[in-house]
């Protein structure tokens, strides 16, 4: 069967009701309380969505932009998708997803023109994976019976804080 998946920060899906009682009783100071929080934010785009297959976590990064890339491109109606909460979500885009968004006036997100959110176009079985393989960013990774969709992986030295200050040494230098 063929579906459709949106990817974007669930803060635009979700209420501003469920996602605030997320937050007030996830978020405690308990050593796994974002471990709970991905996955109550899990547990609720799931019962939104009516699906079993819905995923949230963390961005690894915080706020970030972001595209997914297909080993078939004609999969791809939307690539660039960013969040604002530091988290990211994959779920069904079917019509409560659509109505849900509509309400939280955030349907524009998946409109090529603006962005913010990703959708695409799976066959058959979807498999989707959060690879926090690196701590500091979280790759996409959904397989569908024929091809593979992933997010963009973090570059080798984006988290090099030695980069930074070399910028600071030779705009320092331009100066003299």
């Amino acid at each position: 069967m063929n579906k459709q998946y949106v990817i974007t920060d669930p803060c635009y899906i979700l209420s501003e009701e469920v996602w605030q009682k997320a937050c007030k009783e996830e978020f405690n100071d308990a050593e796994d309380q974002y471990e709970r929080f991905n996955n109550r934010i899990t547990a609720e785009l799931n019962t939104l969505a009516g699906t079993t297959d819905a995923v949230a976590t963390d961005t690894g990064f915080g706020d970030w932009s972001n595209c997914m890339h297909c080993s078939n491109d004609d999969k791809i109606i939307q690539s660039d998708f960013f969040a604002d909460s530091g988290m990211v979500c994959v779920v069904e885009y079917n019509d409560k997803i659509k109505a849900a968004l509509e309400a939280n006036d955030n349907s524009h997100l998946v409109d090529e023109d603006v962005g913010g959110a990703a959708l695409i176009n799976t066959e058959g079985d979807v498999r989707i994976t959060m690879n926090h393989d690196d701590p500091n960013w979280t790759v996409v990774e959904i397989e569908d019976e024929k091809d593979g969709f992933n997010s963009l992986v973090a570059e080798d030295d984006a988290f090099d804080d030695n980069e930074d200050e070399e910028d600071d040494d030779e705009w320092e230098d331009d100066e003299e």
